[in-house]
């Protein structure tokens, strides 16, 4: 059996804190484990004394659900916030960029609502699903994903739309962005920008 190394404690809730402290204190006791501690809410043994605002809340959370997810580690439900756990759907005719898109999404503590394949499917499922990010791929059968987003955009004026092609075009990203779409991402760049992107478009 492994060692325990090292003890993660997140306060969150001011009223539960002193007992999750409590608890980590007389682990971190048992077993010389060295003990993290992120505050969301002020606590007299954290050296910040200012309640973070929504903006760091999010940021912080969204590295330690980051963090949690790469090692396969429980996510304790009351750190899925309504501001750090958007409902997306992944729109692409590639079986293989719906998967990494979706393991890239979860990473970052979002759930993945629904997957289409053509444009067609991707606006019943718009319709039906209601999420907070839709990203579509620009090359589809049936329907471009330009011209589901105007689908889109006609429906629900609001919405957010991440546009995603494999062509680095400036044209393309002209006329989606015009179109309705919040950001436009090349497909080469996915693994180091979409979290990024989707933070920013949930933002605007």
């Amino acid at each position: 059996m492994r060692k325990l190394e090292s003890v993660l404690v997140i306060l969150d809730k001011p009223k539960h804190s002193q007992e999750a402290l409590d608890k980590a204190l007389s682990l971190q006791a048992a077993t010389g484990a060295h003990l993290h501690l992120v505050a969301f809410c002020w606590h007299p043994m954290c050296e910040q004394r200012e309640v973070f605002d929504a903006h760091q809340r999010r940021a912080m959370k969204k590295e330690i659900l980051r963090f949690l997810n790469t090692y396969n580690m429980p996510v304790a439900e009351g750190l899925m916030s309504e501001s750090s756990h958007k409902k997306i759907l992944i729109v692409d005719d590639s079986p293989f960029t719906c998967h990494l898109l979706g393991v890239i999404l979860k990473t970052g503590g979002h759930e993945i609502v629904g997957v289409a394949a053509d444009g067609h499917e991707a606006f019943e499922k718009y319709k039906t699903l209601r999420p907070d990010i839709v990203t579509l791929d620009w090359m589809m059968p049936s329907k471009s994903g330009e011209a589901v987003l105007k689908k889109i955009i006609q429906f629900h004026p609001y919405a957010k739309a991440i546009m995603i092609t494999g062509w680095a075009d400036h044209s393309i990203e002209e006329r989606v962005l015009e179109a309705g779409a919040r950001a436009f991402l090349e497909k080469s760049h996915v693994q180091k920008e979409l979290l990024q992107v989707v933070e920013k478009v949930l933002e605007s």
